[in-house]
């Protein structure tokens, strides 16, 4: 039997434990993640929390939808007994009718598949840090070894900050000031999911420069058991034209290079961040996007794709 829960109803420790028990379990949707970029999350959950399914819900001109936060790139179905990609129709098919909408990325378990719903593959990309560095490094693109190189040559430099409002402040100078989606309290989630994490010791922030640049470019670090994830960066034109980014990756993989995890990249369906990560020996690793419009037909406008 799968029940909807709402916020207050959801029991966290047995919510995290089939999380954490279920072999494609995501930090995502932990709950001390979802309670900070999206606390009024609700839920549907399987017998006694068997399987889960989190429901980030919100209101679009005042109509219920469910969809996917910033600051999360895959959400769906978990089950402590194991992956189950059949849950997926069970778990999507007992959203209630409430919700008028339905726009969540699911995950890479779960399968495209439930009445009413239409699905879009999105695409990830992954690399393996079981290696040594040096075999990792040895399948780096030409252009990713020239451009550490050029960061080499440029006297570019990492190290490890905690200075989360810095790093937001060079994304906004930089690529954020063209999205217009990102608002002001996003970013202030953004800022209280690095500080959280940083320090419950679940994430790290990595900044380059040089001596005469201090700061060029810089990027957030999520930690789980299974993967660390490149979660946000900044970079301005003197770290593009030093390389510095690349710099910043390339120390995260020297670092955790045969600790076992995997480097999650979180993306992407742009075709040039997706060879900028594949220049790092990353793979692609697809899931899904869910769809619903339950919307009278004169109302769909709303949200059409």
């Amino acid at each position: 039997m799968i029940r909807h829960l709402r916020n207050s109803e959801i029991d966290r420790s047995r919510w995290d434990e089939c999380i954490d028990r279920s072999p494609d379990g995501l930090v995502y949707a932990t709950s001390w993640y979802l309670d900070r970029v999206h606390p009024h999350w609700e839920a549907l959950v399987m017998d006694d929390y068997r399987a889960v399914f989190p429901l980030p819900a919100g209101r679009k001109f005042m109509i219920p939808y469910v969809y996917t936060p910033f600051f999360v790139q895959q959400l769906g179905s978990y089950s402590c007994t194991g992956a189950v990609p059949s849950l997926t129709r069970s778990f999507l098919e007992a959203i209630p009718g409430s919700f008028r909408l339905v726009d969540l990325n699911l995950n890479r378990s779960d399968r495209p598949e439930a009445e009413g719903f239409r699905f879009a593959r999105r695409m990830n990309l992954v690399l393996s840090l079981s290696d040594t560095y040096e075999k990792i490094r040895a399948a780096y693109s030409e252009n990713t070894r020239r451009n550490l190189k050029k960061a080499g040559s440029a006297g570019v430099r990492v190290a490890v900050s905690g200075d989360s409002r810095r790093l937001i402040a060079l994304f906004r100078l930089d690529r954020g000031a063209g999205l217009q989606r990102l608002r002001g309290r996003h970013y202030a989630v953004l800022e209280k999911l690095m500080n959280d994490a940083l320090s419950e010791g679940k994430g790290s922030i990595l900044e380059a420069g040089t001596e005469s640049v201090p700061w060029m470019a810089g990027a957030f670090f999520l930690y789980d058991r299974r993967r660390v994830i490149f979660l946000f960066s900044g970079n301005s034109a003197t770290g593009r034209e030093n390389a510095a980014l690349p710099a910043v990756i390339d120390h995260l993989v020297q670092h955790e290079a045969g600790k076992g995890q995997v480097l999650d990249f979180e993306g992407s369906d742009d075709p040039g961040l997706a060879r900028f990560y594949a220049g790092f020996g990353a793979t692609g690793q697809a899931y899904w996007q869910a769809y619903a419009n339950r919307l009278p037909v004169p109302l769909r406008w709303l949200k059409n794709k």
